[in-house]
């Protein structure tokens, strides 16, 4: 392969990551992907181990990047994640406990206290343009804090 700028795009996903890697024309020089599983621990929770996301990056990056000439003129990475899930962690940065996945529901009681306390779903719409979903993070995070 003549020399040429590659990029990589990383989507850390619900179900697993997936990695392209593309030449500056956009043609796909290389794919990878690795799943991990998502945990009920209780009915409606959805939970992921982080360090899975972690070691499915690093699997997928190295299974594209096998190719030295994919490996050696990478120019640029973009990286896409899984939005509203929650991972708490301590100063250094690892994590607590596992992720509270976007598509949790353990929040219905937060929900409503936020109705009561707060406003309607429109309310929080026309504030920040996210809808009142039981996967918001701030009801996970107020949800943490008080179990």
């Amino acid at each position: 392969m003549k020399a040429q700028n590659v990029y990589l795009g990383i989507d850390v996903g619900t179900s697993g990551t997936k990695v392209l890697a593309i030449n500056g024309e956009g043609k796909i020089l290389a794919s990878g992907v690795g799943e991990y599983p998502c945990y009920a621990p209780k009915p409606l929770w959805s939970e992921q181990d982080p360090e899975d996301w972690w070691q499915a990056v690093v699997h997928t990056v190295r299974q594209v990047c096998e190719d030295p000439d994919v490996a050696k003129n990478v120019a640029g990475i973009s990286l896409s994640l899984q939005g509203g899930t929650f991972v708490p962690t301590d100063a250094g940065g690892r994590a607590l406990r596992p992720a509270i996945v976007w598509n949790d529901e353990r929040t219905a009681k937060e929900r409503e206290a936020f109705l009561r306390e707060v406003g309607t779903d429109e309310d929080m719409y026309q504030k920040t343009g996210w809808h009142l979903g039981l996967g918001l993070l701030a009801q996970e995070i107020r949800w943490m804090k008080d179990n």
